[in-house]
């Protein structure tokens, strides 16, 4: 065998074998990424426990590549469409299912604390959405979900309805505003909630909720919205 020939087989496998190890690395890569694609879903939108994800997503990323080469195989070129037309609907279903069963009461993202819903004040009631869009029967626009809504939405089920609270009703002639609980001395949590008028006036009141009036989500109060009330129940 000639010297040129011998180097033409060494380059010939050198560049084989790193090709190789690129598509090696490409492979797990997006192995990785489907991987965490399907870890992060889990956790957003079901908020199941890390080990309950851990597990669900590697079993699911096995799955897919094994069995993905095969569906796109015969979607392709094969003579199974069918079956794999039904097997993704089935796949959807599933998905589907479980974002009903697991994901319906899942609001905020557990990580981020950002909204993964969104809601529309009908008529017909609260709706709810995972997408901001206009409902098509009220024309309504769908806004995101926040932590007031969620706490006026609780109250409207248990039939609570926030009450305007006036200053004088809070000070006690003995102790004055000393005896006025804003917030639970246990969990922090404000008692109170508020809203802030045109002219700089704040409105308290003993819940969360809208305010009748201009039917706007109340606030819960904070050190600032107290040491102006405060402040102004002084004078």
């Amino acid at each position: 065998m000639s010297t040129s020939l011998k180097k033409g087989l060494f380059v010939a496998a050198s560049v084989l074998i790193v090709l190789l190890i690129i598509a090696s690395a490409i492979r797990s890569s997006l192995v990785f990424a489907t991987y965490a694609e399907i870890a992060k879903w889990l956790s957003i939108s079901l908020n199941l426990d890390n080990i309950f994800v851990t597990i669900i997503s590697v079993i699911l990323t096995s799955v897919l590549y094994c069995v993905a080469p095969y569906f796109i195989w015969n979607f392709v070129f094969g003579t199974h469409k069918k079956e794999v037309v039904i097997s993704t609907i089935g796949l959807s279903i599933i998905i589907s299912a479980l974002l009903y069963l697991f994901g319906r009461d899942v609001y905020f993202n557990p990580i981020t604390g950002d909204p993964i819903q969104y809601y529309a004040a009908t008529p017909a009631g609260i709706l709810f959405s995972r997408e901001q869009k206009h409902d098509a029967t009220w024309n309504v626009e769908y806004k995101p979900i926040t932590k007031e809504i969620m706490e006026s939405i609780y109250n409207a089920q248990k039939g609570i309805v926030p009450e305007m609270v006036t200053l004088e009703s809070l000070v006690s002639k003995k102790n004055g505003f000393k005896d006025v609980k804003f917030f639970d001395t246990t969990t922090g949590r404000p008692n109170y909630y508020f809203y802030r008028n045109e002219n700089g006036s704040i409105d308290l009141f003993s819940g969360a909720g809208f305010h009748q009036t201009y039917n706007e989500p109340l606030k819960p109060v904070t050190p600032e919205i107290v040491k102006s009330v405060l402040k102004n129940l002084s004078y």
